[in-house]
């Protein structure tokens, strides 16, 4: 799961070099701050434990 977190960092490093609304690099960083904290969503969360996370899984 590593390996796949730092391909979003990889990507989302990718995205901060484009020219886009301050605003909205503001409010993406800050969600990305959130996953790099807590990372992907399961069912131990309890926000997430009636959601098949299997979907989230198979697109990463």
């Amino acid at each position: 799961m590593e390996d796949v977190i730092k391909n979003y960092s990889a990507d989302f490093m990718q995205l901060k070099n484009t020219k886009e609304n301050d605003w909205f690099s503001k409010q993406r960083q800050s969600a990305f701050d959130i996953f790099q904290e807590s990372g992907f969503p399961n069912t131990r969360v309890e926000d997430w434990k009636y959601t098949d996370v299997k979907p989230i899984a198979k697109n990463t």
